[in-house]
């Protein structure tokens, strides 16, 4: 592993602890996954972003998500550039990627931003539909 890449990690791993330790949940709402699954089907789904590895969204991700790992998050998402006020769902694998991409997205003026309640874990547990 590459030299940035590990110290990436270090500051995601020191970022998602001050998340949790200062209550991320009061930064970014949760969105359950049968209102997720209903958004998706009635065809008015929010901006879904699988911030896991490209490895893991390749076994599976909620439908019409898209990838972007949390490592190349900040410069990946600027390129989508939504607006402020739209939807955004933020997913991992079982929370604190999710909730750190939650928290740059907020901070960065994003109003509608919400993360999946028990993230990907809690979504192919309960067998909801997954795309690959």
């Amino acid at each position: 592993m590459n030299t940035a890449r590990r110290y990436g990690k270090f500051v995601l791993l020191i970022l998602t602890g001050l998340l949790l330790f200062f209550g991320p949940a009061g930064c970014v709402a949760n969105i359950s996954q049968q209102d997720l699954l209903t958004q998706i089907q009635d065809g008015s789904p929010p901006l879904v972003l699988d911030v896991r590895t490209p490895g893991e969204y390749r076994e599976g991700h909620v439908p019409g998500a898209v990838n972007i790992s949390v490592f190349d998050f900040r410069s990946r998402f600027e390129q989508m550039d939504p607006p402020k006020d739209k939807p955004i769902v933020v997913i991992c694998e079982h929370g604190p990627r999710s909730s750190f991409a939650g928290f740059m997205l907020k901070s960065a003026g994003y109003t509608n931003v919400l993360e999946l309640d028990g993230a990907m874990h809690a979504w192919k547990k309960s067998k909801l539909p997954l795309e690959k």
